[in-house]
């Protein structure tokens, strides 16, 4: 029996396989079907219950065709998810997260009487994220620098088109590794980058979050995010949008910082119209650089005939003092 105290709004944190197949139905119903884990993974209430009315609707042998379902769990998973729904409703619960880990690696640890530190989620996930991109021999003042210049950008842009705190949370690690992809090679760096970053062992974020990482840091260079790359066309909708308006404001830092040098440490941003101005500052000699993947002058005129609108870019470069 629970203890007499209050326990509506309690965090609810599911253990075992009903939750990881719950993690693993939810991820492929969102498209995210390269998640290396379903660990950390929020499953809404809401997503609990459409979920349920599918699968108790089908037969054992139609749910073992289900996409993130263990086939070996179809005749017994939708009394385990309609336990979870009942506990979420008794308690006035949002939402669940699933941990990977079970009483297994509880044992482990009680044996080899080790005790578990527990930390703050945010700080797990910064060192976490800090120390994969130090074995990966990052450039760290190049990627600090771009990160801070993102997230420059982010603060003035940001909430206009759209994205969130939790999206400047990916944003700001995206550009800290978005050159990871040197550890293997320099061309197509940033495809490795993707590779890189979707396969490690990063804490305190959730599968999403992880792919949404790796896709923004993969689109700092080279093509844009297109719908016929395995990798991007997968993802659900919403999260499309926001790797495509993250990594746009990413590839824009990242040329500001083309030279590696650190020449412009400032940026502020304008809207004028249907267009953004973005003025640079604290170089000492103004340098222009192209990047094959940012749109051109003719490739926008091309759009605006074939019917297509969105807002132009306009990039100014000053000298300090001017």
């Amino acid at each position: 029996m629970l203890p007499v105290r209050d326990w509506r709004g309690a965090q609810v944190i599911g253990s075992g396989g009903t939750f990881t197949n719950l993690a693993g139905i939810y991820l492929m119903r969102q498209g995210v079907q390269t998640a290396r884990t379903t660990h950390g993974t929020r499953v809404a209430r809401v997503e609990l219950e459409h979920i349920l009315d599918m699968l108790q609707d089908m037969s054992p042998d139609q749910r073992a065709a289900v996409p993130g379902l263990n086939p070996a769990r179809s005749d017994i998973i939708v009394a385990g998810f309609a336990v979870a729904c009942e506990v979420l409703a008794r308690l006035e619960s949002r939402e669940l997260i699933v941990s990977a880990y079970g009483i297994r690696e509880g044992l482990l640890l009680e044996t080899a009487r080790v005790v578990p530190t527990v930390s703050d989620r945010g700080e797990a996930r910064e060192r976490s994220v800090r120390e994969f991109a130090e074995r990966c021999h990052y450039e760290e003042p190049h990627s600090r620098h771009v990160q801070r210049l993102a997230l420059q950008l982010f603060d003035s842009i940001g909430p206009r088109v759209g994205l969130s705190a939790a999206d400047r949370q990916i944003l700001a690690d995206a550009a800290l590794l978005h050159d990871v992809g040197y550890h293997i090679n320099y061309e197509q760096h940033h495809k490795h980058s993707y590779h890189l970053i979707l396969h490690a062992d990063i804490l305190g974020m959730t599968p999403e979050e992880q792919v949404a990482i790796a896709n923004v840091a993969r689109y700092h260079r080279g093509a844009p995010p297109k719908r016929k790359h395995p990798n991007f066309g997968m993802l659900d909708r919403g999260l499309r949008r926001r790797i495509r308006k993250l990594a746009a404001i990413l590839r824009v830092a990242d040329g500001l910082d083309r030279g590696h040098i650190g020449a412009v440490d400032r940026v502020k941003v304008r809207w004028v119209d249907r267009a953004l101005r973005i003025r640079a500052g604290g170089i000492a000699k103004p340098v222009v650089t192209v990047d094959p993947g940012v749109r051109t002058k003719s490739e926008h005129g091309e759009n605006r005939r074939a019917g297509k609108r969105g807002p132009r870019t306009a990039l100014a470069v000053r000298r300090p003092g001017t």
